[in-house]
């Protein structure tokens, strides 16, 4: 049989202590790299954030300057539409009366004419001429209607002071007060435009017709007064 052997006394016990490794300076290395970048990523999102920002204020900048530009452009050509229309409308206006000059020159002479025919009737040897007034005065008349020239009705018609002048009034016992008596010159119409009034004598109210309606009046008065006495 074998011999066991006999361990020695006093002998050291070994004790295995593991020994913290240290990472090499290689590694450290590495990991200061990554810290960077992610640093630098931070910044670049943040400047990308940042110019997202900018550039939304340069849309909303943009969008308001042109929104302003707009409205200043169709209040441009709302301003240039009415002075179009409005000069077209004065050229219209111009052109419909563009022979109120002549026109006015040419009355006198339509006067003239009329009293000729007028003073011709009162001698009856005096009648071929007459005739040859009167046609030649219906021609020049007939003429000047094409034109839009036109007589305003006066005689027996009531005074209006927007067509008509008054060169006299005269007591009527027959008319009514303010009645047309008689026209003394002929107003005429351009179109819708007057272009002269008409000369005209107007009816009064007569003192004597007066005097019997103020005699009326008092004696009304006066029964009315003597019922309220009885």
């Amino acid at each position: 049989m074998a011999k066991k052997k006999k361990k020695k006394k006093n002998e050291p016990i070994k004790i295995e202590v593991e020994e913290k490794v240290e990472p090499k300076e290689e590694e450290k290395e590495e990991e200061l790299p990554k810290d960077e970048d992610t640093q630098e990523e931070e910044k670049v999102e943040e400047e990308e954030l940042s110019e997202e920002d900018r550039l939304q204020k340069e849309l909303t900048e943009c969008r308001l300057e042109l929104q302003e530009t707009k409205d200043e452009f169709l209040l441009k050509n709302a301003d240039l539409d009415n002075f179009r229309k409005r000069m077209e409308k004065e050229k219209a206006s111009h052109l419909e009366y563009a022979n109120e000059g002549l026109l006015k020159e040419v009355l006198p002479i339509i006067d003239n004419l009329e009293r000729a025919v007028a003073h011709s009737k009162e001698d009856p040897e005096l009648g071929a001429l007459r005739d040859g007034v009167e046609l030649t005065l219906k021609h020049l008349m007939d003429t000047l209607k094409k034109f839009g020239l036109s007589s305003i009705e006066a005689e027996g018609k009531q005074f209006d002071p927007k067509l008509h002048e008054a060169v006299a009034h005269e007591e009527s016992s027959e008319k009514e007060s303010g009645e047309i008596l008689q026209v003394y010159q002929n107003g005429y119409f351009l179109k819708e435009r007057l272009i002269r009034p008409a000369m005209v004598v107007v009816a009064k109210e007569a003192e004597s017709k007066k005097d019997e309606e103020d005699s009326e009046s008092d004696s009304t008065d006066n029964d009315t007064e003597n019922e309220g006495e009885e």
